[in-house]
């Protein structure tokens, strides 16, 4: 992990260390473990039961025009991949992963609110669409 990825772990620990209680590995394992390699923006619940991240990430990161994937228990292309994770940041009202949210913009942290974080990835999800529909 360079210097900035590890700055921009310890900021994203010293916000939620205090709001996750249970299945702390969610931040001190997994989330550190996806920030070794990751630079971009992304969205970040924490809850007393843990935290979700989930990365912003460019299309060119998602399968090609017309392939299908393995994706968790089955297969998908990358307009499913990006409407499932759609779908899990829309969810996150429903699970305990509302104490804090948080939007890391590249450089840095904003707390939002759900309807917030629900409104950034649909945005950044509409730019893929128009993206992929030129190609």
């Amino acid at each position: 992990m360079d210097q900035t990825q590890n700055q921009t772990y310890e900021r994203l620990l010293s916000l939620c260390n205090d709001v996750v209680k249970c299945y702390r590995t969610d931040l001190t394992v997994h989330d550190r473990n996806l920030l070794k390699n990751f630079k971009r923006r992304f969205l970040h619940f924490s809850g007393s039961t843990g935290t979700n991240l989930f990365p912003l990430l460019g299309s060119d990161d998602y399968p090609g025009k017309n392939e299908i994937i393995p994706y968790l228990f089955s297969h998908a292309t990358r307009w499913e991949i990006v409407d499932d994770t759609y779908s899990m940041v829309r969810a996150m009202k429903e699970s305990n992963r509302q104490d804090l949210i948080l939007y890391f913009d590249g450089e840095e942290f904003q707390k939002i609110t759900q309807k917030e974080a629900e409104s950034i990835f649909y945005n950044h999800m509409q730019v893929l669409f128009e993206e992929w529909k030129k190609q």
